[in-house]
């Protein structure tokens, strides 16, 4: 492991652990809209801060924006919104094989009535909130009007929060451990990854009720999602494209969790190990899909260093 990988994990790590202390002194809910607004600055940001500090400065390659060419620009769209509507399908899917057909209790039943729906955003936002939003729209526009949500608030706001993130993971990360190979470069970003939640998750951040095994499912779906990140990262040269994805996820999963609202959060949740087991799934399809075209000679090249490589500017490391 490198110094620059040390002194990374250990600032990253150190500032969870310092923030969880905080949080936990304040008694912030953190389901509450105060508790996201800190989340969201105080500790979204922290590995792009540890990255910054480890490496002493700014690698703005990290953040290029698309070559010329039809085939560079369409990926950098719509590689995002290509592996946010595949893992929706898929989800959904396997919520109406598993828990519909089969009748799976883990995974549960996909909510199609308006009372479903209701039940379902109930036990994400409270009762007060659902009574007050009023009825819900059929299930078909809700995931529709959810989608398009996502795709936007990934290209803007949700998008610059997940930068604060993957500047750290899929940035200095990854290429300190992409030689290693992408198995187990990503294992050990996933494992990272998913502890940097910890100090969140056993306060009852995201599985309420499963502080331990919360923990365990978050270093699971991290390092699903992972897979996902780095191919998005490696097929378009660039860490936009990544944030945007990681943010549209962001932007959907409420939207999944009410239409699975009797879902097991550690075993059928979109968060959960159907959700990693997804995003593992997506990720193997994504890296054949790198692998052919790293052979085709169609990808963005990379150093040594596993930066990408294009046009040498004088600036483009500070």
């Amino acid at each position: 492991m490198s110094h620059t990988l040390k002194v990374y994990l250990a600032v990253v790590l150190g500032w969870a652990a310092l923030a969880g202390a905080l949080l936990r002194i304040t008694g912030i809910d953190l389901d509450s809209l105060a508790g996201a607004a800190v989340i969201a600055v105080l500790y979204m940001p922290s590995p792009m801060v540890a990255a910054l500090v480890a490496e002493r400065g700014l690698c703005r390659d990290r953040l290029r924006l698309p070559r010329r060419g039809v085939s560079s620009v369409a990926a950098y769209l719509l590689l995002p919104a290509g592996v946010l509507v595949a893992f929706v399908l898929l989800f959904l899917g396997a919520v109406l094989v598993g828990g519909d057909v089969l009748g799976l209790d883990a995974i549960g039943r996909l909510a199609l009535t308006q009372g479903q729906i209701m039940d379902g955003a109930a036990s994400l936002v409270g009762q007060d909130a659902v009574d007050a939003a009023g009825a819900p729209p059929p299930v078909a526009v809700l995931l529709l009007a959810g989608l398009w949500g996502a795709l936007v608030a990934g290209w803007t706001i949700n998008g610059v929060f997940a930068m604060g993130e993957e500047y750290g993971w899929r940035g200095l990360m990854w290429e300190e451990l992409r030689a290693a190979g992408p198995l187990r470069a990503n294992l050990l970003i996933g494992l990272a990854w998913g502890v940097w939640h910890a100090p969140l998750i056993v306060q009852g951040y995201n599985y309420p009720g499963f502080p331990g095994l919360g923990v365990l499912a978050m270093v699971a779906f991290c390092t699903g999602m992972s897979f996902v990140l780095t191919a998005v990262r490696q097929l378009t040269g660039s860490l936009i494209p990544v944030a945007a994805t990681h943010g549209m996820f962001n932007a959907i999963a409420p939207i999944l969790l009410i239409l699975t609202p009797d879902a097991h959060l550690i075993l059928g949740g979109p968060l959960g190990l159907l959700g990693a087991a997804i995003f593992a799934l997506l990720g193997a399809a994504a890296w054949a899909v790198t692998r052919c075209g790293i052979a085709h000679g169609n990808l963005v090249s990379h150093n040594r260093s596993g930066r990408s490589t294009g046009p040498a500017t004088a600036d483009s490391r500070r």
